[in-house]
């Protein structure tokens, strides 16, 4: 039987939240390349990924059009969010902070404890979004993101517990 995504009491852009299936794999490729010009995922990628037993996510729909999602994987306790966007005409709207509650909403109903991800040191809207969600870094992966030109950029690993 399938479970009805979480909700959560968080006042935001009224929408849907919707888990995510290995059919969106195509809308999410496209989600992710309008995010990350650099890095961005394919289809085959994604449908790789959600057909492991292991991830999840939810797709934050208006309208029926997807505005943004997020995209983890446990193991036992833990979780890291692989990835998470959403689209630059939905940002600073609540939209990413609404994904998060409905993800640590449904967290709190299994045994994950945890949660871990990684973000780019230059991605000061991301920092500051998980820090107010309650991440906290715990580490850096040094020239971990590929830039244009040579570039690059260190990779902040952050926590979440006890949520």
């Amino acid at each position: 039987m399938k479970r009805e995504p979480p909700l959560s009491a968080f006042d935001a852009t009224p929408g849907e939240i919707l888990w995510i299936e290995t059919a969106h794999a195509e809308v999410l490729a496209l989600l992710h390349q309008g995010s990350f010009a650099e890095g961005s995922w394919s289809r085959d990628s994604f449908s790789r990924i959600l057909e492991l037993p292991t991830s999840k996510g939810l797709i934050y729909c208006v309208e029926k059009v997807p505005a943004g999602f997020v995209l983890w994987q446990r193991s036992l306790d833990e979780a890291e969010i692989l990835t998470f966007c959403v689209d630059r005409k939905w940002r600073r709207k609540g939209v990413s902070r609404l994904l998060i509650a409905a993800m640590l909403e449904d967290a709190s109903q299994s045994e994950v404890c945890k949660f871990f991800l990684e973000v780019a040191a230059d991605n000061y809207p991301a920092i500051s979004l998980y820090l107010s969600s309650g991440f906290t870094e715990i580490g850096r992966r040094p020239k971990y993101y590929q830039r244009e030109g040579g570039k690059s950029a260190d990779a902040l690993v952050m926590q979440l517990e006890n949520f």
